[in-house]
């Protein structure tokens, strides 16, 4: 049994701009917070770089405590790259995938560790259900974490947003078919119409793979006149749709959520829905799909039917083999549109309580070992 006495080498993301670099600062932070001796050490699966400047002033002196021998060893990284060494009292692999089945090449590296972290109960029972018997019992949900202190700062009311204060619907990702943003705003535009007074704005950037922002630029632009063309309408008829684009500032994108008046979450797949758990500590209304982790979060009267599919968005399928049949979601868009207008129709009784007692700090650093 683990004691904060142990020490620990968490080798993780927590340098990159993404999900899981995100998830590895949270996690670092949390077992500083629990009380253990950690040493950290920085891995480069995307080579999207986060400014230095934005991760907490606790972590990075924890790259140089360096000690002579470790207890347990957290390796925050891709299967493939774990490693087994008899000198690590405990070998911790931390897991998180968007999708309903892994590569059979894939599940054999779970044995090269003691314990396996997954973010999600999904991600627990996808695992649970494929892992030889031997592994099952390895796997362990800890969810990811989030201060409370985050919606005590000061954060601003946007300028052009003062005048006609519309309900706005936003989304936050990489624009990439997962994310499901263009299935978005053909609902929106189909939903309403410009005297509804209401505004989505999908905050997004490109996916590392192919960095470029002049052509997200244009693949957004043709995309969203497809979307006028196939409801019949001109952009000065539709509603209004704002596009915010590039890698944000963590207290700017707090910022989009304080704005925000209702969070969508209609991903095909995810292994956790952060920005919904961002949300929730504004407490926005939130509409998700109910097949994917980001409905664990949340207890949301907007709940959005979807059913199972074959993958098909190349970022992702790259990750399965060809042995392997992988599925994710495909959202009903009837229900997507039912569930927009009604929380618009709600937008004078909004009334929520979420828990995130089970987010907190407190909470998440003595699970993870």
């Amino acid at each position: 049994m683990p004691t904060n006495s142990d020490r620990i080498l968490y080798i993780g993301p927590y340098r990159e701009f993404s999900g899981a670099g995100n998830s590895a600062r949270n996690y670092i932070h949390a077992l500083y917070k629990a009380g253990y001796n950690v040493c950290i050490a920085p891995i480069y699966l995307t080579g999207d770089i986060y400014p230095e400047n934005e991760i907490s002033s606790e972590i990075l002196p924890l790259e140089n405590n360096y000690l002579k021998k470790y207890d347990i060893i957290i390796q925050h990284c891709h299967p493939f790259d774990y490693i087994q060494d008899s000198k690590f009292d405990l070998s911790v692999g931390i897991f998180q995938f968007n999708t309903q089945n892994l590569p059979k090449i894939l599940r054999s590296r779970f044995s090269l560790v003691d314990k396996i972290v997954v973010n999600s109960r999904l991600n627990q029972n996808i695992l649970q259900s494929i892992l030889s018997h031997k592994d099952i019992d390895k796997v362990k949900y800890v969810p990811e974490l989030i201060s409370n202190e985050l919606k005590n700062k000061d954060y601003s009311r946007y300028e052009w947003l003062k005048q006609s204060d519309p309900y706005i619907f936003y989304a936050i990702g990489d624009f990439i078919p997962r994310k499901n943003f263009l299935t978005l705003a053909s609902a929106y535009i189909k939903t309403f119409r410009p005297e509804d007074n209401v505004q989505l704005i999908i905050k997004t950037k490109p996916h590392h793979l192919h960095n470029n922002y002049d052509i997200l630029y244009k693949e957004v632009d043709y995309e969203i006149s497809r979307i006028y063309d196939a409801n019949k309408i001109t952009k000065s008829i539709a509603p209004n749709i704002k596009m915010m684009m590039g890698k944000f500032q963590y207290d700017k994108l707090l910022n989009l959520h304080y704005n925000g008046s209702c969070y969508v979450d209609i991903s095909k797949g995810e292994n956790f829905g952060y920005a919904t758990l961002e949300a929730s500590l504004f407490n926005k209304d939130i509409i998700v799909n109910k097949e994917i982790s980001s409905a664990e979060i949340v207890n949301t009267p907007y709940i959005v039917s979807s059913n199972m599919v074959s993958v098909n968005d190349p970022y992702t399928k790259s990750f399965v083999d060809n042995n392997t049949h992988d599925t994710w979601t495909e959202i009903d868009y009837n229900s997507l549109c039912e569930n927009l207008r009604l929380s618009w129709l709600n937008r004078y009784s909004h009334i929520n309580n979420y828990n995130l007692q089970p987010y907190s700090y407190e909470n998440i650093g003595n699970l993870l070992c």
